[in-house]
């Protein structure tokens, strides 16, 4: 199969009929182009994921909801898929992903008027208040 992580491909249309040969301009596929970004695998399904930059919960919430890289199905990672995601990473890079990380809220505390949802942390996951900053992946099932 093709192998877009490592190799460029140049591409070319042609139509042909009995008088000539008609050839398109040519197209550049390169290496590591959006259908080689890293993948994982939770729960049968297959993700891939990119990290896009450190901010508060909700920053961190639109930005994966807003995100388009060839596609526009992006979202925050859940609290359940997480887990894969970080151990694929440090599978393939001998390394951490930067913590602490945001995951799509499913519980929300309400305490002095400060909402708090989940963050991933070298400690596992903990509630944070949504204003603080950490950094945080989109995500994507295909």
């Amino acid at each position: 199969g093709l192998d877009f992580r490592t190799t460029t491909y140049y591409v070319r249309a042609f139509a042909e009929n009995n008088n000539d040969v008609g050839y398109s301009e040519e197209l550049v596929l390169p290496a590591n182009n959006p259908y080689s970004l890293p993948t994982f695998t939770n729960g049968g399904y297959t993700y891939t994921y990119v990290y896009l930059g450190r901010g508060s919960w909700f920053t961190a919430y639109n930005d994966c909801n807003s995100f388009v890289y060839v596609f526009d199905d992006w979202f925050l990672p859940s609290f359940n898929i997480f887990p894969s995601l970080f151990n694929t990473y440090y599978a393939e890079n001998g390394e951490s992903l930067a913590l602490p990380v945001w995951s799509m809220r499913i519980y929300d505390y309400e305490e002095e008027g400060e909402s708090e949802t989940f963050m991933f942390t070298t400690h596992g996951y903990i509630l944070a208040p949504k204003s603080q900053m950490a950094n945080y992946y989109a995500v994507r099932k295909f």
